[in-house]
């Protein structure tokens, strides 16, 4: 997957709200991925 499809697909994921980024407290350059939905067998 090219670097702009992925990050298309990034956002696409966040506006649907299966994740979200969360700096990390110990380097703020760090961006940890939450996802909200584990069951996803509905977006198949």
């Amino acid at each position: 997957m090219s670097t702009p499809t992925a990050r298309k697909t990034i956002h696409q994921l966040v506006d649907l709200d299966i994740i979200t980024f969360d700096q990390s407290q110990v380097d703020k350059r760090v961006k940890l991925v939450r996802f909200l939905k584990m069951n996803l067998d509905e977006f198949m």
